[in-house]
């Protein structure tokens, strides 16, 4: 048992309950090896779950990632475990914009989404391809929304989604919220992302949700 206190910037067990809680965690592992929870970093006199080195268990208040070039000071500390997933399985460079450009409408989601509804997929967004990607696409177990910094929100049922492609820069979407036709810039994250609301809306149809 290491026989001082953990500093600021030094890993430690998040669990209150752990006899190693407070002490130095060895840099590089992501669970505690002494009741194998996850792991925290020391900053000031609060801990915060590094976003960078392990999955956020539900509950627990993420950091945005380090700060860089374009990124604002202020960018917001979220709360949502699923939501925080989410935002670490796009690609680095989203996760800048996400945490930069988007990051009001990062907020509404975290502080409005129904505890209930868990967040599947997120994307940076436009309200068109030409202009600024400060809007955010949220793939949930039950909607498909489209978040725009004014606040404006649009929302389609899985199960009432009769057409979401992304092409061209362009993500097209159909259903009982009518047609849309939002900025998604072309690559890789984009037809992932298409193929992961395929997904949802398949499985939603078949649960009956």
């Amino acid at each position: 048992m290491p026989s001082r206190m953990a500093r600021p910037g030094q890993l430690t067990c998040a669990n209150d309950d752990c006899e190693r809680a407070g002490f130095p965690a060895n840099e590089g592992t992501e669970r505690c090896a002494g009741c194998g929870g996850w792991l925290q970093r020391v900053q000031g006199d609060m801990a915060q779950v590094n976003i960078n080195s392990a999955p956020v268990p539900p509950g627990q208040p993420i950091a945005p990632p380090p700060q860089r070039l374009g990124q604002s000071a202020s960018s917001p500390t979220l709360r949502r475990g699923d939501f925080a997933a989410a935002i670490q399985a796009t690609p680095e460079q989203m996760q800048q914009q996400l945490f930069g450009q988007a990051a009001r409408c990062l907020e509404l989601i975290d502080a409005n989404l129904p505890a209930e509804e868990r967040v599947l997929a997120v994307s940076s967004a436009s309200v068109r391809p030409d202009a600024p990607e400060n809007c955010l696409l949220v793939l949930t177990d039950r909607r498909l929304i489209f978040v725009a910094p004014r606040p404006q929100a649009v929302a389609y049922r899985l199960t009432g989604l009769t057409k979401s492609q992304a092409f061209n820069g362009y993500f097209f979407l159909e259903g009982d919220a009518g047609e849309y036709s939002v900025g998604l810039r072309a690559g890789h994250w984009a037809d992932e992302f298409e193929r992961r609301v395929f997904d949802a809306s398949a499985l939603a149809v078949l649960a009956d949700r």
